[in-house]
């Protein structure tokens, strides 16, 4: 998987024009179009990772997974909570192509490390240990 960009969608905040185009599924040309209008976001094929949040409290994208996975334009991952994901899956088919991951919380500094900003953490920690605040910038 070679992911360049990602758009995060389908919170409990979603847009009425997107939660509708889940029942539109015949034509996945205009499901992707209503997506990159809705968010503003050019969807790239095979480099664009779309994210699912809290997918339990929107059972149809749940369930939808397995035909936007099948169309194999992108990469999808569903977040959500564990408990929630269970209980919530009564007149759903469950997707074959779901694997649980179970995901841990990093530090600051590993997310820094992550982001590629070694350098900004390394000012924070001088910065920390001689007791001076972070110039307004940086802060």
């Amino acid at each position: 998987m070679n992911i360049k960009h990602m758009l995060l969608l389908i919170s409990t905040k979603q847009k009425k024009k997107v939660k509708d185009a889940f029942n539109a599924l015949d034509n996945l040309d205009v499901f992707f179009q209503t997506l990159t209008l809705e968010y503003n976001t050019r969807l790239y094929p095979r480099e664009s990772l779309i994210i699912f949040d809290e997918i339990q409290k929107f059972l149809k994208a749940r369930e939808t997974i397995k035909y936007l996975v099948a169309d194999r334009r992108y990469d999808y991952i569903e977040t959500g909570s564990l408990i929630s994901i269970k209980e919530n899956v009564q007149n759903i088919t469950i997707p074959s192509e779901e694997r649980k991951l179970q995901m841990y919380p990093v530090t600051f500094e590993e997310f820094m490390v992550y982001m590629d900003e070694e350098i900004l953490l390394d000012y924070i920690k001088e910065c920390f240990e001689n007791k001076k605040p972070l110039d307004r910038e940086m802060h």
